[in-house]
Order: C-alpha cells, then structure tokens, then sequence
C-alpha cells in the first residue's frame, strides 16, 4: 500500500538525528513507537511498517537491522489503552475481567514501557560489542 514510504517520507526530518547516537535511538524510535501504537492497533503492522521503513535507514548509519527489529518488537508490545494488545485483551476477557480493571492494567504498561527503555539502553554497549552497531 505504500504506507512504509509515505510515513517515511513523513518522518525523515524528525528521525534522521536519531540515527546518530545508539542510545537515542533507542529511546527515540521506542516513544516514537508509543505514540504511533495509538493509532496503528496491530502489533504486527506496526513491526512490519517499522522494519521496512527503517531497516535501510540504519544500516546506512551503521545499526543492524536485528536491532531495529527488537527495538520495535520490544515497543511495539504496549497495552496503554484497551484496543493496543490483542493477548491482553484474551487473557482479560478469560478472566471475566473480574481481577483487575484496565486503569490498573495500564499503569502497569506505563511501568513496561519505561523498563524496555531501560532494558534496551543496557543492551547498547553489548549491540556495540558484538558489531551490531558501529
């Protein structure tokens, strides 16, 4: 459909500088990715449209597109509003949604969130060591 181009294209000026430094980029692309999964509801279109928008920019920059794969798949997997994650949504129903409310849910991926940033910022040096990112 060409939906890769266009939010390329779209997003180039604002993403470019973060190709620059790793540990913006992760964090960068993660809350991009946030804000984008409001609107874009399947996990999965949001990591397809990601990769094949930004696996050729950062490899040109000289990142790896298994990272830009896990950095996607990592952010992607946000349940902040009810529609986001399919699975959530399963195990909720399963339970009658007797056990938690989704406020509570929420807070809860707000917490996920900011851990897969931090886990993701960890895992630079290592990316770095093993050559995924030069």
């Amino acid at each position: 459909l060409g939906i890769d181009k266009w939010m390329g294209k779209a997003l180039f000026p604002y993403i470019s500088p973060l190709f620059s430094n790793p540990y913006l980029f992760v964090v960068g692309f993660s809350i991009i990715i946030y804000v984008i999964r409001f609107a874009i509801l399947s996990q999965t279109a949001t990591i397809a449209i990601f990769m094949v928008m930004l696996a050729p920019l950062a490899t040109q920059a000289g990142i790896s597109p298994w990272v830009v794969g896990m950095v996607v798949y990592v952010a992607g997997n946000t349940w902040t509003v009810f529609y986001q994650n399919a699975p959530y949504v399963a195990a909720f129903y399963a339970v009658g949604g007797d056990m938690v409310n989704h406020g509570q849910i929420a807070k809860l991926s707000v917490a996920y969130m900011v851990i897969s940033i931090i886990g993701l910022l960890i895992c630079v040096p290592f990316w770095q060591l093993v050559g995924l990112i030069k």
